[in-house]
């Protein structure tokens, strides 16, 4: 399991993974597994993990027959040339500050981001992160507050490309595929061997990535129970 005592309401870092699971391994007995190490933890969520893409799709139509969120996460890595040149001067790379408000601006229009105190440990998490691995932050457009924001991992010659976000009202303008461009530009001249990013099998978003020229390497499954009276992530 992993666990942040100081972040609790950051469902992302408070999970319980699922690895070399048993072939009989059921939905029913992985909630009742959650319920007593996340529940012993304090936590409202519930939140699993699944790593083997077969448990994974087998669990997930009875997670979401429980009552969970069920998604299935597509692994994408840069392998080609994007279909088109992207205009990346509209991007710049950002300062921690400004990725922070950023990030509260975008989360304060979400359903998980009504309470200051969830707001606040998000915006913690970002600089938690950055703390552990190195962490660049790029947002768009060129001038005034990002509207359309992404941070960039790079450890050990590999980049992770994480946290693309665009508030609703400015999409459709090219600033999310700018900014992934843009870390993409980053992380091949910072000399990374890999740069990948994940993304939700189910979304829009993996067509602009696949158009960048990221390949599908894999998926991985994740699941999630709502805290009580919490409006599901969306």
């Amino acid at each position: 399991m992993f666990f942040h005592d100081r972040l609790p309401r950051v469902w992302d870092l408070n999970f319980l993974r699922v690895e070399g699971a048993p072939p009989d391994l059921g939905a029913r007995a992985l909630v009742a597994e959650a319920d007593r190490i996340q529940g012993a933890a304090g936590l409202e969520h519930r939140m699993v993990s699944i790593e083997d893409d077969p448990t994974g799709a087998r669990l997930s139509p009875e997670l979401r027959s429980l009552g969970w969120s069920a998604e299935s996460l597509v692994i994408m890595a840069h392998r080609r040339t994007p279909y088109r040149a992207v205009n990346t001067t509209i991007a710049r790379e950002i300062d921690e500050d400004t990725a922070a408000s950023a990030t509260e601006a975008f989360t304060r229009t979400q359903p998980y981001g009504r309470e200051d105190a969830t707001v606040r440990q998000i915006i913690e998490m970002r600089r938690v992160v950055a703390r552990a691995v190195p962490t660049r932050h790029y947002g768009a457009p060129e001038s005034g507050a990002p509207k359309s924001f992404c941070d960039l991992y790079s450890k050990d010659g590999i980049g992770q490309i994480e946290d693309v976000a665009t508030l609703e009202t400015y999409r459709g303008r090219g600033l999310a595929t700018a900014v992934v461009a843009k870390a993409l530009e980053e992380s091949l001249a910072a000399g990374n061997d890999i740069t990948f990013l994940t993304a939700d099998d189910d979304d829009w978003p993996k067509d602009l990535y696949g158009k960048l020229g990221f390949d599908t390497l894999g998926y991985k499954h994740s699941a999630l129970k709502h805290p009580p009276n919490t409006a599901p992530h969306s």
